[in-house]
């Protein structure tokens, strides 16, 4: 018996948003290993509700298992955070985060094209700061990025450890995650765990993610993001209300809750009795 994951059907629905050569091999590999599975587990009802309406997957064939957050991922002092931001030269609340490999479909350009609108007297004072490795098709971002890097408005860390990126999310005024498609959006939730206010997109799962907790936003309307990056910066209540609702909102997606409906399926596709 096989039990395949998958976690979003992005070379699919987007894509000019991937080297060519992967998109063919979706296109060629995954009906194919859909057809075959036993059992499918997908991170989202989006995605379940994807594979339904594109390959033509049984819904009894399919089984969300939404991705948890490890407890790392909370909010944390001054203090705590200090010698992380140190090595960056980051200023704790001091910087609005970004999180995503530099690739189209995480659509980080829109996320500087809002920023770049701020007013400048925020911009001086509050950098955007981007983790994230050098993927594919990123030409036009990088060259976007050195503009704003040599302004001193941008930050690019590039690929940032495991042990301290919790720091980085901790120590932020606020995450901004304007993807265009995802099946899960795990940085949504480490941000909300992690105890500040989250801005993302109101398309595929980000919506079932973020909940109530999180400020939703066209990932196209850069207008309409910077209005929301403007109003958290200027209204404190407000972001303290979105972040007490992000920590309550994390609470609900655990890894342990994860693994065991993981675990179900696969007694389920090799007989066994729960």
């Amino acid at each position: 018996p096989t039990v395949v994951t998958v976690h979003d059907l992005s070379p699919l629905r987007y894509p000019e948003t991937h080297p060519i050569m992967r998109v063919r091999e979706v296109i060629e590999r995954l009906p194919q290993a859909v057809r075959a599975a036993s059992a499918i587990l997908v991170d989202s009802e989006f995605i379940k509700n994807e594979l339904i309406q594109t390959l033509g997957v049984d819904p009894r064939r399919v089984t969300s298992t939404p991705l948890g957050v490890a407890p790392e991922y909370r909010p944390r002092t001054t203090v705590e955070t200090a010698q992380a931001l140190a090595t960056y030269d980051l200023a704790y609340r001091g910087y609005i985060f970004a999180v995503g490999t530099l690739e189209p479909r995480k659509n980080l350009v829109q996320a500087i094209n809002a920023y770049a609108g701020l007013p400048e007297s925020v911009r001086m004072t509050t950098p955007l700061v981007v983790a994230g490795m050098r993927g594919w098709l990123s030409a036009d971002l990088e060259a976007r990025i050195r503009c704003f890097e040599e302004r001193g408005e941008v930050r690019w860390l590039g690929y940032v450890p495991a042990e301290t990126l919790p720091m980085l999310y901790s120590g932020a005024r606020m995450l901004v995650y304007p993807s265009l498609y995802e099946g899960f959006g795990l940085p949504v939730l480490e941000a909300m765990a992690s105890g500040i206010p989250v801005i993302t997109s109101n398309r595929a799962s980000l919506p079932e993610v973020a909940g109530d907790a999180g400020i939703m936003v066209d990932p196209d309307d850069v207008d309409g993001m910077r209005a929301c990056m403007l109003r958290l910066i200027e209204d404190k209540d407000e972001a303290a209300r979105r972040s007490v609702l992000g920590i309550e909102r994390a609470r609900q997606f655990t890894w342990q809750a994860c693994a065991e409906k993981t675990l179900a399926v696969y007694k389920k596709a090799i007989g066994k009795r729960q």
